[in-house]
């Protein structure tokens, strides 16, 4: 009895012994991070308040817990593991992430510049345009910039930003004898910005003034289009010289095309006339067929207030005289 007592003692102590051995032997996983994005510099990721960039070892089946926090004028864009996109939702401006390891991970974490909107806000003035009443919100205009941006008073590119590279002379001196731009901070302070120096983004708390009036800012900022009004008529031989009809601008007759250029959200009012004899036979705009004029008619009236490039192509065609083969059909 006490030879069975004492082997069982003897086992069970082999057991402890034995158990913490088996416990280091527990498979070291290598957790790789990396940053994408925001030129490589877009913001850190800490682990216990230590930078957590490159390889670290971690055992397997234990948690592996990070933060992820974008410097100023970034987000999180994308977290990946494995090549794998993390699809939880997660705070873009700071992110505490974790996971269990159960191989060699890699995390992949992507920042991307923050994108901010802007207000300006444009001056009014009394009826003889002599005393200053107030500010207006200037709209039908998106003024957006990125963190580390400049921002000057400028015609606009393709994009929304205002792009000091369209700053010709003419604007320049127009800029100049109006006003300028002022930021505007939060207790209210003005700060002048120099059509020169501009005004670099740090934060999304900004808006904008201008001593211009919406209608002088209209000619700094908005772009201008194309505007293509054409004869399309196909004309027999001979006949190329005496027109069906005629379309005008302003009083002037188009002479077969003719391409206006004008600024976005200002009007353009031209007329089509058929000569005695005949009717307008199609109007396409952008190639598609307008149909909001009567069947037939000899005259039309347009008047666009412009958004864009717009191609008009006007026809005319000869009115069938009464009692011909056309008319009886």
């Amino acid at each position: 009895m006490k030879k069975f007592k004492f082997l069982s003692i003897a086992i069970l102590f082999v057991a402890i012994l034995v158990m913490p051995i088996l416990a280091g032997c527990a498979k070291t996983c290598t957790v790789d991070i990396s940053i994408t994005g925001g030129n490589g510099n877009g913001g850190w990721i800490f682990k216990n308040y230590i930078s957590a960039y490159g390889k670290s070892s971690i055992k397997e089946g234990e948690k592996y817990s990070v933060y992820i926090s974008p410097k100023d004028g970034y987000k999180i864009g994308q977290i990946k593991v494995d090549g794998e996109v993390y699809d939880k939702a997660f705070d873009i401006t700071g992110y505490d992430f974790s996971m269990i390891v159960e191989d060699d991970t890699n995390i992949e974490v992507t920042f991307e510049t923050y994108s901010y909107n802007f207000k300006i806000y444009t001056a009014t003035y009394s009826g003889d345009g002599t005393a200053f009443t107030g500010w207006q919100e200037y709209e039908g205009y998106n003024l957006t910039a990125k963190h580390g941006e400049r921002i000057l008073l400028a015609t606009s590119s393709a994009n929304d930003v205002l792009n000091p590279a369209n700053f010709s002379a003419d604007i320049k001196e127009y800029y100049d004898d109006n006003g300028g731009l002022f930021f505007v901070e939060n207790a209210g302070v003005k700060t002048w910005i120099s059509h020169s120096v501009g005004f670099v983004v740090k934060n999304g708390s900004y808006e904008f003034e201008t001593n211009l009036t919406k209608e002088q800012l209209d000619e700094v900022l908005l772009p201008i289009h194309d505007i293509t009004i054409a004869d399309a008529t196909v004309y027999e031989s001979g006949d190329a010289e005496a027109p069906y009809g005629t379309i005008s601008v302003a009083g002037d007759t188009i002479d077969g095309s003719e391409t206006f250029q004008i600024r976005k959200t200002k009007q353009l009012v031209f007329s089509i006339n058929a000569k005695s004899g005949y009717t307008i036979d199609k109007i396409f705009v952008n190639n598609s067929e307008f149909v909001g004029y009567e069947a037939g008619a000899q005259s039309f009236s347009f008047t666009l207030t412009v958004q864009g490039d717009v191609e008009y192509k006007i026809s005319f065609k000869p009115v069938d005289p009464v009692g011909s083969e056309s008319a009886q059909a």
